[in-house]
């Protein structure tokens, strides 16, 4: 049975430096509530559909925005996922430091976590877990690091506050966060300082290049194809990634309005359908279900590929997003 971890990173990324009650509102209810003019397609929804095949997800909510904006709108979240008898654990985006007046660290701004110094790295990791912790999470053993920026450093510290797993390591994205590295890429658990590295999942979509497992850059031919594999190859885990806000087209502009991205829809349709259709060889699974002193680390080195008509088929899928509203 392989392992399937559904993660959905669920943070916020407001257009405009007004932060003022109304404004944000609307910036959170288009981000996490997916909300447009046609309908909402951020957590109810999704959750909908995972409840309507019977399946798990874990949401990894970035809470340092609360040191901005309050804990109203981190434990709206919260009661919203937990209701639906989903997880929540840990995500953390440090660029929320720029729009603190008191922030928990002084002196250094990065996108990566693995920038700041250990010590650093702990208070940050500290007021995120006390930041959801006091808005009602039951139980949080789990953490993926924002833009992917973790280090070894980041593992002794997510110890040292009493977590398991991490999440962090995309070998597609290496060469830019500069954190985790390895050779060859880790593609199954592996324990670092004390912590087990659950690595989001990559296959090779062309020669010489790799792609992460995530809903919004791949094709759900190509998302089956690699669960396909993974569950023949003997796979412990497949780790698959996605956001609040992934089923719906954002503008960049304030004011303007989201809009539903239909293509995007139906591919999570489609993936959730697939899951629930093969029991038998794939166990959506979340990480308060798992036992760290049953993991194994499975020995696999070679990246699952991908044909080159699903690269060219998923293209102009993307093409088609990108013109289809």
């Amino acid at each position: 049975m392989l392992n399937v971890f559904l993660t959905i990173d669920t943070e916020i990324w407001p257009r405009s430096e007004d932060l003022s009650p109304h404004v944000f509102r609307a910036e959170f209810d288009r981000d996490i509530h997916g909300w447009t003019p046609r309908g909402s397609f951020g957590l109810e929804f999704q959750m909908s559909l995972l409840n309507e095949f019977g399946l798990k997800g874990v949401f990894f909510v970035e809470s340092l925005f609360a040191g901005v904006v309050g804990l109203g709108y981190l434990s709206e979240i919260v009661d919203t996922i937990q209701s639906r008898g989903h997880e929540v654990q840990l995500h953390l985006h440090t660029e929320w430091l720029d729009r603190m007046s008191g922030p928990p660290v002084k002196g250094r701004t990065s996108p990566f976590l693995k920038d700041f110094s250990p010590e650093d790295q702990s208070r940050l990791i500290g007021t995120a877990l006390h930041n959801l912790e006091a808005s009602g999470v039951r139980r949080l053993t789990a953490f993926r690091s924002g833009n992917y920026g973790a280090d070894g450093n980041t593992m002794a510290a997510l110890a040292q506050h009493g977590l398991l797993y991490d999440t962090s390591f995309d070998a597609a994205f290496a060469d830019r966060s500069g954190g985790l590295c390895f050779d060859p890429p880790l593609l199954q658990p592996k324990k670092i300082n004390g912590i087990w590295e659950i690595p989001i999942t990559v296959f090779q979509d062309r020669p010489d290049r790799i792609r992460h497992l995530q809903l919004a850059a791949c094709s759900f031919d190509e998302i089956r194809h690699v669960l396909l594999q993974a569950w023949k190859q003997g796979w412990g885990s497949v780790v698959i990634v996605s956001h609040s806000f992934e089923l719906q087209k954002r503008s960049h502009t304030p004011g303007v309005p989201a809009q539903p991205d239909r293509i995007m829809i139906r591919r999570f349709w489609q993936l959730c359908e697939f899951l629930a259709a093969h029991r038998e060889w794939f166990s959506t699974r979340t990480f308060n279900d798992l036992d760290p002193s049953a993991i194994q680390s499975l020995d696999h080195t070679t990246i699952i590929r991908s044909g080159c008509w699903r690269t060219v088929k998923r293209m102009s899928e993307q093409a088609l997003r990108r013109c289809w509203s």
